[in-house]
């Protein structure tokens, strides 16, 4: 992950969710470990906030504060991608001080999405979901199974990116072979940024796409579009069925609308994160070029190095940039950046962030119940794929839509993150295999290899 995709958490922290719900989070630490980020931040400080937004959205001002999250959303993301949008794909013609204040300008709009983008996910989610479990127990428990309804409401309604992208392949499968490369060269321009997550990876070509649907023939390809429209309309009948219950009830509807906006747009987001990513790849590869560096170089120079060096003036050493993407540290303290690559300093920091345990025993909240054992195999990023084998357990920070193809050869899924609606409990529900979420520390707590028992019954991964 590059110092641009960390600024993002890092920006939600700083200017936005402390102004937003006026909490205290002024400490983070990032630490780089041959490309893999692990994040900290200051325990006191996360439960005083979490308990601060539990009040806002049980007590009597929740309304109102279900209608702001919406709007700051919506409106957010509508002003992110007209941003990106605007972005071109080449800077030739820019000079300089232009590309400078392109720059700037693309860290601003990542400052400004960065609450919808990750904050009211990892703040809200988890106290919504509870809060309308609460209502839907209390307030229509007679009239349906209560905790079917509540799975029910995760569930999206309008067709998810990976669906889209699958029914449009799938729909290619279809044509004539004379037809084919065509719409295939069409559609690998539709999809460029698809699992650009950030700046440092490859877009996918045209063969990506085109090995996807290589055997497929038309009557499976029919079928695949089938199960997804199928699948779409079940859950939008499904909900529309019990849709009275809340519809009635100004408060309990407006927390329903909340949280379906998460499930439906939760994937969505991600989706126009990487068209931004792709842009912002663009950039770095122009401003790469006129400091003579190589992209993955760039990535790892702050905002202020970038357009001082823009400008004329000097960067850091490639080995002092190469120790930054190998082993460092980002420092956050009281709104004050700082970057560490001494080593004995990278020690003390390690000493401070280490959670690793000797019962290694993790406890988080189970997604989809079951039992199985396996063998673990941490994944930061896609590039992992390799490493699964079929019955491994995935275990990860978080999960993302492009981990889907497979995930499916997995026996289970644990990840550090995450809530009722996050990418791993959809697909765990989806799959029906058993999956622990928001443990904080798994991909600390075990290594690649270990033997694991995933017990989803109780919410507990322990190594044996």
């Amino acid at each position: 992950m590059s110092y641009q995709r960390i600024r993002l958490f890092s920006y939600g922290y700083r200017s936005q969710i402390s102004k937003f719900f006026d909490v205290r989070i002024d400490s983070e630490i990032y630490r780089i470990n041959r490309g893999v980020v692990g994040v900290y931040y200051e325990e006191n400080d996360h439960k005083a906030a979490f308990t601060k937004v539990r009040a806002l959205f049980s007590g009597t001002e929740s309304e109102h504060w279900f209608e702001k999250l919406k709007k700051v959303i919506e409106e957010g993301y509508v002003a992110f991608i007209s941003f990106t949008n605007t972005l071109p794909s080449s800077y030739e013609d820019f000079d300089d001080s232009q590309l400078g204040n392109i720059v700037s300008a693309c860290f601003r709009a990542n400052e400004s999405v960065s609450l919808p983008t990750w904050l009211l996910y990892l703040y809200v989610e988890e106290i919504i979901a509870d809060e309308l479990r609460a209502r839907i127990y209390s307030e229509i428990s007679q009239k349906t199974t209560p905790e079917e309804l509540f799975k029910l409401l995760s569930h999206s309604t309008k067709a998810l990116p990976l669906d889209v992208y699958n029914r449009e392949l799938y729909s290619i499968a279809l044509l004539p072979e004379s037809e084919k490369e065509v719409a295939l060269a069409a559609f690998a321009d539709r999809y460029k940024s698809w699992g650009v997550y950030d700046i440092l990876y490859l877009p996918p070509d045209v063969a990506f796409h085109a090995k996807k649907i290589k055997d497929v023939g038309a009557d499976s390809a029919r079928e695949e579009i089938r199960k997804i429209d199928e699948k779409y309309e079940l859950q939008r009948s499904a909900i529309e069925k019990y849709a009275h219950h809340w519809e009635r009830n100004e408060r309990l509807n407006k927390l329903v609308s909340l949280y379906r906006l998460y499930a439906d747009f939760k994937d969505w987001k991600n989706y126009y994160r990487e068209s931004h990513s792709l842009k912002m790849r663009f950039l770095y590869e122009d401003v790469a070029k006129r400091l003579s560096l190589s992209l993955e170089d760039s990535a790892f120079l702050t905002e202020a190095e970038i357009i001082d060096a823009l400008a004329g003036g000097k960067i850091p050493e490639v080995f002092v940039i190469e120790k930054r993407r190998e082993n460092s540290v980002v420092l956050v303290l009281d709104d004050q950046e700082y970057i560490i690559t001494d080593l004995e300093e990278l020690a003390v920091v390690d000493n401070v962030v280490d959670i690793k345990t000797s019962l290694g025993e993790v406890y988080g909240t189970s997604a989809f119940r079951g039992v199985v054992t396996g063998r673990v195999v941490i994944v930061a990023s896609a590039a992992d794929a390799h490493k699964l084998k079929e019955g491994d357990i995935l275990i990860a920070s978080t999960t993302r839509p492009d981990y889907a193809p497979f995930m499916r050869a997995c026996a289970g899924f644990v990840t550090n993150e995450g809530g009722s609606l996050s990418h791993a409990a959809i697909m765990a529900r989806e799959l029906k295999k058993p999956c622990v979420i928001g443990t904080k520390n798994a991909t600390k707590v075990f290594a690649n290899g270990d033997m694991v028992e995933v017990d989803a019954e109780r919410g507990i991964v322990r190594k044996i």
